[in-house]
């Protein structure tokens, strides 16, 4: 059996100013290191392993992934996507092409990049061909793509622990149809809901074991729940349900609907409701020490959205009501580390810290620091399922302390995942109060061992967690928060 892989990956808040260029994406065939390879750059490899033991043909092609930003370029969307095009035809004849992509990513011109991918492949590869897609599920599941695709799996963890594990339950299940064991056959229902669903948290982590146990029901292929990427203006934006059944039309919609409805029913339960930048705090100084610290996160500047990751709102509030024994992290300012590093470990520096990408990053704070510590090309660990984790590039990375609170300061934007982000520069979590991280909810995974609480926090910044106050002109919004009881029919088939 000969397989096909490759992808382009990356997350669009079409509300950043910033745009996302060709030389933003990372190429899994150009990087120089194991180690600066982006997350999902280790699916190609995590799949080799799997064809190997099948004795099947992976032929891979590179899979490009950006961290999440602006609007791609129309030249760089179109360039990647036609060295993508061109692998696949050099490959041919292919019995199966794996696509991992994200879902979520817009382009000048291309509201639907995934589904414009896949369209693509499968005008090449013609009918027959079974091309299997995997998703974020941050991601907004458009018609078109559903109709080009023969099997798609989502992410069902967020934090996304399944990336690999995802990518290969997808191989498996191209190969049942490549082998004509089943015949997939799919069903797409929207939920009429915007939201983000951390599924550590109930109700979220029980519809997740549901989700499971439905896919492993006689005649059922997979279920997967599409979560919807709430920072992307686009017509599709929002939850949906896709249920694959085996040859079964009428199964797969049917149980999509009862799925959808299901999560319809616990909307209300469902509603992220972070807490406001002094009432997280006002909490987490009324608990007492216990060796362990209180973990807030500044949900409103997660890279990992497409926020800048230079906000400067949290420590600005933390210096200002003398918060201490404290540490926050990580704030995006490479011109500062690259400062902090060439002074060295014990210097004494006034800095122009954060508050230099756009309006939403608040105002420079001028601050008279001491490094702490310094670390070239820091690298975090994504905790995956198992003991298996993938390395994140931080870039070159600085502790400077102000006023008792440590200050993580990087040159590769990116978001928090796991607390050696702190512990690297020798910071004992146990010996701090409060630890704050950038990050909706990736870090949990990392940081639930080691916390005593974790606070969700919603301070101002680019990633508005109050959806009805984001400015959509795309979306139909006869969803809910906007309307409690969607005009019918909700849930709705697409």
């Amino acid at each position: 059996m000969r397989i096909f892989t490759g992808g382009i990956i990356t997350e669009t808040n079409t509300f950043s100013p910033v745009p996302t260029g060709y030389d933003d994406f990372i190429s899994s065939r150009s990087a120089s290191k194991q180690d600066d390879l982006p997350n999902e750059c280790l699916i190609e490899s995590y799949l080799q392993k799997i064809a190997e033991q099948h004795q099947w043909h992976l032929i891979p092609s590179f899979i490009a992934v950006a961290e999440p930003d602006g609007t791609t370029t129309r030249q760089a969307y179109e360039q990647l996507r036609e060295e993508l095009l061109q692998s696949l035809k050099q490959a041919l004849p292919v019995d199966m092409v794996l696509l991992p992509l994200h879902g979520a990513m817009v382009a000048e011109g291309y509201d639907d990049c995934e589904g414009d991918i896949v369209t693509r492949v499968r005008e090449i590869v013609g009918p027959d061909i079974v091309i299997g897609v995997e998703l974020d599920l941050h991601c907004h599941l458009s018609r078109n793509l559903v109709d080009q695709s023969s099997v798609i799996t989502i992410y069902r963890e967020y934090p996304h622990t399944d990336i690999l594990e995802r990518a290969g339950d997808l191989l498996m299940l191209c190969a049942d149809a490549v082998l004509a064991k089943t015949k997939p056959v799919m069903a797409l229902y929207d939920c009429r809901i915007i939201n983000l669903y951390p599924t550590a948290n109930e109700p979220m982590r029980s519809l997740v074991e549901h989700f499971k146990t439905v896919s492993e029901q006689p005649g059922i292929i997979t279920a997967e729940m599409a979560h919807g990427f709430p920072y992307g203006d686009v017509a599709d934006c929002g939850t949906r349900i896709l249920v694959i059944a085996d040859n079964d039309p009428a199964l797969a919609s049917e149980t999509a609907k009862q799925l959808a409805e299901i999560v319809f029913e616990q909307r209300h339960e469902l509603l992220i409701k972070p807490l406001s930048m002094e009432s997280a705090f006002a909490e987490a100084q009324q608990q007492p020490a216990t060796g362990k610290p209180i973990v807030i996160a500044d949900m409103s500047d997660n890279a990992g959205g497409g926020a800048p990751s230079d906000s400067t709102y949290v420590l600005e509030y933390m210096l200002n009501k003398q918060v201490s024994n404290a540490a926050v992290g990580m704030i995006f300012d490479p011109q500062v580390a690259a400062i902090a590093m060439k002074a060295g470990i014990g210097s004494h520096l006034k800095v122009r810290l954060g508050g230099k990408t756009c309006h939403d990053s608040g105002q420079p704070l001028d601050l008279d620091v001491e490094v702490i510590e310094c670390i070239p090309g820091m690298i975090q660990r994504f905790p995956q399922s198992g003991d298996e984790a993938i390395p994140v590039p931080c870039g070159d990375s600085v502790c400077l302390k102000c006023q008792g609170v440590y200050i993580i300061v990087n040159s590769t934007r990116t978001q928090v995942f796991h607390p050696e982000v702190f512990t690297k520069f020798g910071l004992s979590l146990a010996a701090l109060n409060i630890v704050v991280v950038k990050s909706i909810f990736h870090f949990h995974a990392g940081f639930a061992p080691v916390a005593e609480s974790i606070l969700l926090m919603s301070p101002p910044g680019a990633l508005n967690m109050n959806f009805t106050e984001i400015p959509y002109t795309q979306p139909d919004l006869n969803k809910f928060p906007w309307q409690d009881t969607p005009a019918l029919p909700y849930p709705s088939p697409l």
